[in-house]
């Protein structure tokens, strides 16, 4: 049996932090995606998602530094937990997206 873990979402960036980590520039970025459903009244339902993703500079994704808040974006890659400590001490977790594909959509 083969193992996936991927994830491919296409959205507009919300908060935008980039930093460099031993040499290799990371970005760490929200994504929020759009879904429209019919309620069952006839009205129109919008959900919106929000995604954490991280992406290092190289490979497929080129000048991390682009990326800014409004910009579309296209992310494929894969899910993963990230461990931490906040200052308070309490240990902590959050879901994000290791992205191996980034693209900068036109409007």
């Amino acid at each position: 049996m083969e193992f996936i873990n991927k994830i491919e979402i296409a959205g507009v960036v919300g908060a935008v932090n980039v930093s460099t980590v031993s040499g290799s520039k990371v970005a760490r970025f929200s994504v929020m995606t759009e879904n429209s459903s019919t309620s069952k009244d006839g009205g129109l339902m919008i959900e919106c998602t929000w995604f954490s993703v991280c992406a290092w500079e190289g490979g497929k994704i080129a000048e991390v530094d682009k990326i800014q808040k409004g910009s579309k974006v296209y992310v494929c890659g894969r899910v993963r937990v990230r461990r931490y400590v906040e200052s308070e001490g309490n240990d902590r977790q959050c879901w994000e997206i290791v992205a191996n594909d980034l693209k900068l959509l036109e409007d």
